[in-house]
């Protein structure tokens, strides 16, 4: 059986910012096979608001309802013939290699609270951003999709303990990761000066070093 699917882009960047895809479905496709066939059609024709083609971050409703992208057959959810579901695509914009994230400030201390500041460029407009600080991941949002140059980014540290981390970028709630920049976490509490990391004693002289980077990093 058809099924219409109404796809609206984000950002919409032209006047022509929907589109309606007909998609030959069985009763029993999944709506995770329903996903993966309205991917594979826009991979292939393409984004009509950014002018090139990629991946794309889905988000489907139908009678109102977001759809949870599970095994679930379409006739258990009422999508019959000519039903219409509603498809929020944004475009996945992968960073090429010379391209890379930075962020402001580079540390915080183990409570988190900090608000932090991604840049990058070209980042989509999506309201399924997210932001991983080693494995604790926290939401974010988009301040700047990069049409007017730079893209930035924003969320808030979570509380982690104390060392660096590597601070990743999603864009499809989770579903794919960026990697961008080391992020620090101190300890004011237990360190001396308020400022160091605490390091155990057996690691000797590299503590000092670690230590002396932390200080360094946190005054400026």
């Amino acid at each position: 059986m058809w099924v219409r699917v109404n796809v609206r882009e984000k950002p919409a960047k032209v006047t022509k910012q929907e589109r309606i895809l007909r998609i030959w479905v069985e009763e029993t496709t999944s709506v995770l096979e329903l996903r993966e066939l309205i991917e594979r059609r826009l991979t292939e024709e393409g984004s009509a608001t950014e002018k090139r083609s990629g991946k794309f971050s889905l988000q489907l409703i139908f009678s109102g309802q977001i759809l949870a992208v599970d095994e679930r057959a379409l006739s258990e959810i009422g999508i019959k013939k000519d039903a219409m579901v509603h498809c929020l695509a944004s475009l996945i914009v992968e960073l090429e290699g010379q391209q890379q994230l930075t962020c402001f400030p580079k540390h915080c201390s183990v409570d988190g609270g900090r608000i932090v500041h991604i840049l990058g460029e070209h980042f989509p407009d999506t309201d399924r951003a997210a932001c991983r600080f080693g494995r604790v991941v926290t939401g974010a949002s988009i301040e700047a999709d990069g049409s007017e140059g730079v893209s930035q980014l924003r969320c808030v540290a979570p509380a982690h303990p104390a060392g660096p981390v590597t601070l990743s970028l999603s864009f499809d709630g989770g579903a794919t990761w960026m990697e961008g920049p080391t992020f620090w976490y101190y300890d004011p509490a237990v360190c001396s000066a308020g400022y160091s990391l605490c390091v155990p004693a057996e690691c000797g002289a590299g503590s000092l070093l670690v230590r002396d980077a932390i200080r360094r990093l946190v005054l400026h």
